[in-house]
């Protein structure tokens, strides 16, 4: 879990997808959290496209369907997450 080798693949994705400008350079003007749809159009990620597709995931992995239930995965989930599989991977606190 490197977080600059996250970044710098984030910074990759950033330059290979946005529009170029007459230059062939990336539009610096522009969000670096964006994804292309199936229509290669690009968007902003945002905190309800992430919450939606970890419900659909939930849905789709956990079999999970009460709308209570899936309420409970938000963007908060990925961080709670993360730091139970760096404690069980023997991370200290203090990295953590």
């Amino acid at each position: 879990m490197d977080t600059v080798e996250a970044w710098l693949n984030i910074v990759e994705r950033y330059y290979r997808i946005m529009p170029k400008n007459a230059m062939g350079e990336p539009s610096t003007t522009l969000p670096v959290a964006v994804f292309k749809d199936k229509k290669f159009a690009v968007h902003n990620i945002t905190d309800s496209i992430v919450e939606k597709t970890m419900r659909a995931l939930a849905h789709s992995v956990y079999g999970i369907t009460a709308k209570k239930e899936l309420a409970k995965f938000t963007c908060h989930s990925i961080r709670v997450g993360a730091c139970c599989i760096l404690q069980a991977a023997g991370a200290s606190p203090d990295y953590i």
